[in-house]
């Protein structure tokens, strides 16, 4: 007996799981989807309502996930994990593309629902159903709506400490650009080549 799991066993499991989450019904892809954005947004501003009470940012990045296992134990459909998903499915021959479709479409639109209905209940909790001013967490909302981001072709695993616990990270140039100060701004990991 082993204590891991081979490859192809892997993949089975994969192909499987791909089968059966594109063979769920529009209700239950939408109820899923609906709860995943509501979850995903729930552990976004744990994150920043425990950032903005002056614990260390680490502490946000550390329950930060706590949404997520929330998602993969109560079986919620995250649109970004079937993408990664449902083309081993495709494949396979065990799924089709419409179904694949069908899939992402109405687990987005979920996903968008859920995250829409939860930003705009966290905004009236925040204000105090638009009597106050938000706060601490408002001010610190705020100062995220005015930074400035650069959007660099590297991804999550060449800058993870920024990424994570919104530390320090020195990008230095190969070479000194000759011109006028420049302005400070936040990087932001890969985006694809046009």
């Amino acid at each position: 007996m082993t204590d891991y799991v081979a490859p192809k066993e892997l993949i089975q499991e994969a192909v499987q799981l791909a089968k059966r989450k594109c063979d769920l019904s529009t209700r239950d892809m939408l109820i899923r989807g609906i709860l995943a954005g509501a979850f995903l947004g729930y552990a976004t501003s744990l994150a920043i309502v425990v950032t903005s009470q002056g614990l260390p940012p680490i502490i946000g990045a550390i329950l930060f996930p706590v949404g997520f296992v929330m998602l993969a134990l109560l079986g919620f459909e995250l649109v970004t994990g079937n993408f990664a998903l449902l083309p081993a499915g495709v494949m396979a021959g065990t799924v089709g593309i419409t179904k694949l479709l069908r899939n992402w479409s109405w687990v987005y639109v979920g996903n968008m629902i859920g995250s829409v209905l939860y930003a705009a209940l966290f905004y009236l909790a925040i204000t105090n159903w638009r009597t106050g001013n938000g706060g601490a967490v408002a001010d610190l909302l705020k100062q995220a709506a005015q930074k400035k981001f650069v959007i660099v072709d590297a991804g999550m695993n060449d800058l993870i400490r920024p990424a994570l616990y919104q530390s320090y990270h020195e990008i230095v140039p190969v070479r000194e650009p000759a011109g006028p100060a420049r302005a400070r701004v936040d990087v932001v990991g890969h985006a694809p080549n046009p």
